[in-house]
């Protein structure tokens, strides 16, 4: 079985829980640096440090957004892809500090961006809650990104609080790429993404929520009723206490049942996967209780 394969949630899986052995280490291609970092102003023997991966498949290779943090400068989003034939991280690109005009909130300092296809779009989600804020990117011009779409539901927030425990007031970041969930059988019409809150007061730690979307509108249309993931339900052995890093979500099959397969990391000390039954989640459908959209933004 090719790396790649398990590493994006495709085909077999291991049977383990935890690793602690190192797995391979790969280096970033010692040619990749010169043009992003110089687009940015430095040169590229600036120290840096680069985390938080997310991988996808786009146009027949391996992407994986990361965060990378520039010596005297502030923490950035960037793209990557991924060569395992050489093992090398090959740097694409650094985003502007701020991608699109003075839009509050985009700023490279946000990490917790969700890359995804849409009608062979690369789209970027940066926010599902309070509001759904989805960017496109266009290669064609490199560093920037132009918003899609901007849905907010703050009106409802405390209700949605009530009924989820997610603590809307706080700050809820994306957890992982959204995925495509076809939930009827009929045809994909649903996204799928984890989100988390941090340190909120109902519920301590790093916990993780699902949300579903509709794939046309990308309006909200079910939150977990409640964590599925996360301190609140795992034993913290690593570095960093009531921590697990969400990296990436995948539907599998196990025999007739289909299963949530999210790979974490625990504290920054083990990496760890859980199968969810999606059958035992139990939702808040926002139609059904009449949240709908601000009717302002």
């Amino acid at each position: 079985m090719r790396p790649w394969v398990a590493f994006l949630g495709m085909g077999s899986v291991p049977e383990v829980q935890k690793w602690s052995r190192a797995g391979h280490q790969w280096d970033l291609a010692s040619d990749s640096l010169a043009v992003p970092f110089t687009s940015c102003g430095v040169g590229a023997e600036t120290e840096y440090l680069i985390a938080d991966f997310r991988p996808f498949l786009w146009n027949g290779s391996i992407w994986t957004s990361h965060t990378i943090e520039l010596q005297g400068h502030p923490q950035r989003m960037a793209l990557s892809t991924l060569d395992f034939a050489s093992q090398a991280l090959q740097l694409e690109l650094i985003f502007e500090k701020n991608l699109i005009g003075d839009i509050s909130g985009l700023s490279g300092q946000e990490k917790n961006w969700g890359f995804f296809l849409s009608d062979d779009s690369l789209l970027i989600q940066y926010e599902t809650l309070p509001c759904v804020h989805i960017f496109e990117y266009d290669p064609f011009i490199p560093r920037h990104a132009f918003e899609r779409i901007k849905t907010c539901y703050r009106d409802t927030e405390h209700q949605l609080k009530a009924l989820t425990l997610l603590d809307l007031e706080g700050r809820v970041h994306n957890s992982c790429n959204p995925i495509l969930w076809d939930k009827a059988g009929n045809g994909t019409n649903e996204y799928l993404v984890m989100v988390h809150n941090r340190y909120g007061q109902m519920t301590p730690g790093y916990n993780h929520w699902l949300v579903r979307m509709d794939a046309e509108s990308f309006e909200l249309t079910h939150i977990s009723e409640g964590i599925v993931f996360g301190a609140a339900l795992h034993h913290s052995e690593g570095h960093i206490p009531n921590v697990i890093i969400v990296g990436s979500i995948s539907l599998v099959k196990s025999g007739e049942r289909l299963q949530l397969l999210v790979l974490g990391g625990e504290g920054d000390k083990y990496a760890i996967y859980e199968r969810i039954n999606m059958d035992a989640i139990a939702w808040v459908n926002l139609q059904a209780i009449n949240v709908k959209a601000d009717a302002q933004q």
